[in-house]
Order: structure tokens, then C-alpha cells, then sequence
């Protein structure tokens, strides 16, 4: 639950600067207000939609084009990536796991973390609404 209120507070973070974006835009500037929106927000959108891209796999091994206006070609980019992060940081915890003298199963786990996110990041914008204060 504690993953779910820093999500939760980033939300809130970016509802706030946003309610008046031309007076956030001025006090921020455009790099500052991209910033803003790419990692207050994009933080919790990204770890909302994490899952989606293992599902994208199934979709670019279906075929060329989906009825839905996806390309294989664009599925198979979006799924790469993300298995491309979950290994990259699968190997970082291995080292870590190694150099501390701990057990390699644990970078088998970061999948299952991931999906943890996820689900963090699907509570927090219901938690916002719901219960704000908790």
C-alpha cells in the first residue's frame, strides 16, 4: 500500500501544478512543465500501462494488421522494450544479488515486482477519488 500512496501522491502533484497550466507553464517554463508532466505524471501512467505491453506480444505475433489499427510491427517495438527493460533490470539486481552474497532468484522476481507496480498504479487514481486522505 505505501507504493500505492507515493503513486497516489504524484497524481496529486500533477493535479495541483496542472489546475492552472498557462500560470504553471510561466512559473515553470517548458522544460520545466515537460518535466513535470513526463515524470510526476508519467510515473504512475507508465506503471498503469506496464502490463499492457506483455499483452502486445500475442498482438505482433498475430499478424500485420489488427483490426484495432495496431501494426505487429508497432506491438513488437512496444513489447521488446519492455521485456528489454525487465531483463536489463533483472541482470542489475544479479549483480547486486552477487556482490551482496544474496540468492539469484531474486531478479526472477522483478516481473512479479513490475506487476506489483502495476497494480499499485491502478489503485492509486481509485484511492485518490475514494479515499484521498488515507
Amino acid at each position: 500500500m505505501q507504493r500505492t500512496r507515493w503513486l497516489k501522491g504524484y497524481l496529486l502533484t500533477a493535479l495541483v501544478y496542472t489546475r492552472r497550466p498557462v500560470a504553471a507553464l510561466r512559473q515553470f517554463g517548458a522544460p520545466g512543465m515537460l518535466s513535470l508532466l513526463g515524470i510526476v505524471l508519467g510515473i504512475p501512467v507508465i506503471f498503469m500501462f506496464w502490463p499492457c505491453a506483455f499483452l502486445l506480444a500475442p498482438v505482433a505475433a498475430a499478424g500485420p494488421q489488427m483490426d484495432c489499427g495496431l501494426t505487429a510491427q508497432t506491438a513488437a517495438v512496444s513489447a521488446t522494450a519492455m521485456w528489454i527493460s525487465a531483463a536489463i533490470m533483472a541482470g542489475a539486481m544479479l549483480v547486486a544479488a552477487y556482490k551482496r552474497r544474496m540468492s539469484w532468484w531474486t531478479a526472477a522476481l522483478v516481473p512479479l515486482y513490475w506487476l506489483l507496480h502495476a497494480f499499485a498504479g491502478w489503485c492509486a487514481p481509485h484511492q485518490l477519488v475514494r479515499a484521498p486522505y488515507k
